[in-house]
């Protein structure tokens, strides 16, 4: 079974609904989301939810809603690109439309950022995610799941990674629950 760390963020529609419901959807294909013992308990490993504003180069996307970010930790049988495959299909079937704009607003988008250990640079993946390193908002909740994991390329942790991100960048990722289960 493979490890492969996710990122998954929505800003239309209920953020947190969608989040949900691509957690369902992964599960439902097959695809295991890991968990993990913390405090004598097993719990599924998804880190707390985390709102971040609304980026775009577009000024026409200024007053969409900010997005909800989580991340997870999943097995998979699959490969890189069958996995990636699976993954454009749940996000079609939440109701994001592949053909939008780099960075347009969206129900549900989900990143691979590791899988395994493995390095890889095609036209449609590479991995590890080559902006994950630049990102408050994808680094904060791997954190919560994976403080000790190290950047296949860049040999350091994601802890190493979070200490490189600037104050005011960490500062515009606010937690606002603990899991997508809360209200």
């Amino acid at each position: 079974m493979h490890k492969v760390y996710l990122s998954l963020g929505s800003n239309l529609g209920n953020r947190k609904l969608n989040l949900s419901n691509a957690i369902t959807h992964l599960s439902d294909s097959g695809i295991i989301i890991d968990s993990w013992n913390h405090d004598d308990q097993q719990s599924k490993c998804i880190s707390s939810v985390y709102e971040t504003e609304h980026w775009s180069e577009n000024l026409n996307e200024e007053n969409y809603p900010n997005y909800f970010n989580i991340a997870c930790r999943v097995q998979t049988l699959l490969d890189p690109n069958t996995l990636l495959k699976k993954i454009k299909s749940i996000e079609k079937k939440i109701g994001r439309n592949l053909k939008n704009t780099k960075n347009s607003p969206r129900e549900i988008d989900i990143d691979i950022l590791f899988f395994d250990d493995i390095v890889m640079d095609e036209k449609n993946l590479i991995i590890p995610h080559p902006r994950l390193i630049f990102r408050a908002f994808v680094l904060i909740p791997l954190f919560e799941i994976a403080p000790d994991f190290v950047h296949p390329i860049k040999q350091n942790s994601v802890n190493e990674l979070l200490e490189k991100i600037s104050f005011s960048e960490k500062n515009s990722v606010r937690k606002i629950s603990d899991s997508i289960e809360e209200n």
